[in-house]
């Protein structure tokens, strides 16, 4: 595969930004902006900063000339302005909601152009600085369907060559959401039913419905994307019949067009007017989670089961934020026909930045079908410098350097026995919003009280949220009920009930667990992992969430690590070989710390 050319995808939506490498056909590198700029969603923020981005091409795109590919495109604007206007036709013919339409159509602008119009425009700037620094050339910038860098990213490492593609998310260009057959390699969209709705069809998104009318039904707040709380919360709530009601005016199907009715904008503001905070009513709110879930899934559903029929496929795969619903992902092969499905690391926005390096090196014939499998192990390592620049000026922090791997595993294993909470950072970072073993919290599953201890002392959030069983993937049938390999906890599974009560921590309100499967191919020291624990209690699996704090990104540097470890009550933390643990003694001095990067600098020294 030709190497001269590296492919740098930006995903610019002005939230979850990000930036992607291609070259030599492999996917050499993929990040969320938040993880460096250690802000949530990174929302308003440029993808690729100056500084950022050289560090970043220098070392994954050693070619001299560069393709920037972007996630929207050139006709994007035009769209935009088109939808815009289509709204203020709507105005005249629901004079009965003209204050919230108008309203409406405002934001719409307003959001093109003091968010998403610059953000789209000025992503790149950064890159081509860096490629100057680095006396490399940016060739020329190509722009990309939204919805078809999210369908892109999907097929890339897909466990099958030939799938129906379905794609919702907040919004894309025009549409609210979007469908592919995909086969020999290539995406051929599927043609939908012409929209029928009474607002522009962007706003018949599944994606809007759950991050924008749910968040604020549910006392949440949309800006901060904490769609995820709802389907936390869900579980713990039944039908609530007079809300379901009112859900099933608010869009109609016809084959795969979701449609606004005349019911929509009524229904939207009945619903909001009287927001239902679970810290005031705990249970109307765990209802009103729980009928808001039911509706997407139903909804999803009957579009899935469509394509399906449209396409003959067995296979499905799922893009777009929606993707992110892990409650629903795990009944959709029960639900729809579907044999198989297949949803990427990064769904969201985030993905996107794949999504159009993968089709610009496609469009210059230097990427293929993609891997069988596409490891989320994308993004950037730890700087063992910085770290142990810290433990050598700070005998306050005790830790072991422990080089066997097998030895690490053993002596955290054991911990984690014996009721210590563990942070346990390895190799480079996940590409997704799912720590996969190498940004992670780790706990003991089988102690009651362990989830209300991590989320109360460690996270600092609120003590419904539950916590994922990483389970080791030939453990996962005598587990789970109908198990699915779920390699980037994308899927909630139903725990058996013989074995359910052996894991409290992980097994949420409805018995059910979102499932990270583990192998060793996949993960060879998280796997190690959990086989020194499974060796001491029997239980194949950990309790796994990210490593970091309500509010806060995934740690992306040492100094992030350290800043939770030592503001939270987390017992240990492992950063690659090192050990850090609050019950060990402190160091007196660090001579070996220090002779060891002295050797590490010799040999670099030697070697250049």
């Amino acid at each position: 595969m030709n190497n001269d050319i590296a492919f740098v995808g930006l995903s610019c939506t002005g939230h979850d930004g990000a930036v992607a490498i291609m070259q030599g056909g492999q996917l050499r590198f993929a990040e969320a902006t938040e993880r460096y700029r250690q802000n949530k969603f990174a929302v308003g923020q440029a993808p690729d900063d100056y500084l950022y981005c050289r560090e970043v091409l220098a070392r994954h795109a050693d070619a001299k000339q560069l393709v920037v590919a972007k996630s929207w495109s050139e006709q994007a604007t035009q769209i935009w302005h088109g939808e815009n206007v289509r709204l203020r036709e709507s105005i005249r013919q629901q004079p009965q909601h003209r204050d919230v339409l108008e309203r409406l159509a405002q934001f719409h602008q307003h959001n093109w152009d003091a968010f998403m119009g610059p953000s789209i425009a000025l992503a790149g700037h950064g890159v081509q600085r860096a490629a100057q620094a680095l006396d490399k050339q940016v060739m020329e910038t190509r722009h990309y369907d939204h919805h078809l860098c999210h369908a892109a990213f999907g097929t890339w490492g897909a466990p099958f060559d030939s799938a129906a593609v379905i794609v919702m998310d907040g919004q894309g260009e025009g549409r609210g959401t979007a469908y592919w057959h995909y086969h020999d390699g290539e995406l051929h969209p599927v043609e939908v039913e012409p929209y029928a709705g009474t607002l522009v069809e962007c706003y018949s998104s599944l994606g809007l419905y759950y991050g924008i009318m749910v968040c604020l039904a549910c006392g949440f707040e949309p800006v901060s994307g904490e769609e995820w709380k709802i389907m936390g919360l869900a579980p713990y709530g039944k039908l609530d019949a007079a809300l379901y009601q009112k859900l099933k005016m608010f869009y109609s199907i016809d084959g795969l067009s979701v449609n606004c009715t005349e019911h929509t904008v009524g229904v939207f503001l009945d619903i909001v007017s009287a927001p239902v905070s679970h810290k005031a009513d705990f249970q109307k709110a765990a209802n009103y989670a729980y009928t808001f879930q039911r509706f997407f899934a139903e909804t999803a559903t009957t579009l899935m089961t469509e394509l399906g029929h449209r396409t003959g496929e067995q296979n499905l795969i799922v893009a777009g934020g929606c993707g992110l619903n892990s409650s629903f992902n795990g009944r959709i092969v029960e639900a729809t026909g579907f044999r198989q499905v297949h949803i990427p690391s990064a769904p969201a926005d985030d993905g996107n930045a794949a999504g159009a390096a993968i089709l610009a090196a496609r469009d210059y014939h230097l990427a293929g079908a993609g891997p069988a499998w596409q490891s989320p192990y994308l993004g950037s390592p730890i700087k063992f410098e910085s770290l142990e620049t810290v433990l050598e000026n700070s005998p306050f922090v005790p830790y072991r350097r422990i080089d066997d791997e097998q030895l690490m595993a053993d002596e955290v294993a054991a911990r984690i026995a014996d009721g210590q909470v563990v942070g346990w950072v390895q190799g480079r970072a996940e590409f997704g919003p799912r720590a996969l073993g190498n940004r992670s919290i780790l706990a003991d599953p089988r102690a009651v009280a362990m989830k209300d201890k991590v989320n109360r002392v460690v996270k600092f959030r609120e003590a419904f949220r539950p916590f994922a069983p990483s389970v080791l993937h030939e453990a996962g049938e005598a587990w789970f009920e109908q198990y699915q390999d779920s390699p980037y906890m994308e899927r909630t599974l139903r725990f058996k009930d013989t074995v359910a009560p052996l894991v409290p921590a992980v097994c949420h309100a409805d018995q059910t667990g979102r499932v990270q499967s583990v192998t060793a191919e996949r993960n060879r020291s998280y796997y190690q992992l959990i086989k020194a624990f499974e060796a001491l209690t029997g239980v194949p699996m950990l309790m796994n969430t990210s490593l970091n704090v309500m509010g806060k990104p995934i740690v992306h540097s040492a100094e992030d690590a350290l800043q939770v470890y030592l503001g939270s009550q987390l017992d240990c933390m492992v950063i690659g070989p090192y050990l850090l643990a609050k019950d060990l003694a402190p160091r007196k001095d660090n001579a070996s710390l220090a002779s060891a990067r002295g050797v590490r600098v010799r040999q670099s020294q030697e070697a250049l």
